[in-house]
């Protein structure tokens, strides 16, 4: 952990939104939306991002069966980065890309190519 990281892991936590600048009013809401603001706090959701942004995981470290998973579409998790991490695993490692015009959002969308992926696994489970 560098010091910076360190500076960041002890100071407090409190956040507060920017002001909006331009733009339309925000649409409204869905409800799934709403049911996860009420329930997730943004403090929580601060934490949780920044736990993620602190961690310190090698790839090469990894020696326990690996199954990763990605959406050929998507732009914030490219295939290639799927690709170079199941590589780098240093335990047994199984890479299963599948479309989705969901794209970084199909694991919360799209239903039937989880089911895919899932029923794929449970497959490979019983050979």
């Amino acid at each position: 952990m560098t010091a910076n990281n360190a500076a960041r892991a002890t100071a407090p936590t409190a956040w507060t939104p920017p002001a909006r600048r331009h733009g339309p009013e925000p649409a409204p809401a869905r409800p799934a939306v709403r049911d996860f603001a009420e329930r997730f706090s943004a403090e929580r959701f601060h934490t949780l991002s920044e736990s993620i942004d602190l961690q310190d995981a090698r790839p090469e470290d990894g020696t326990a069966p690996a199954v990763f998973a990605g959406v050929c579409q998507d732009l914030l998790v490219p295939s290639a980065q799927m690709e170079k991490l199941a590589r780098r695993w240093a335990g047994p490692a199984r890479l299963i890309l599948f479309d989705s015009v969901f794209g970084h959002d199909a694991f919360l969308k799209d239903d039937d190519a989880i089911a895919a992926v899932l029923g794929d696994l449970r497959g490979a489970c019983h050979d």
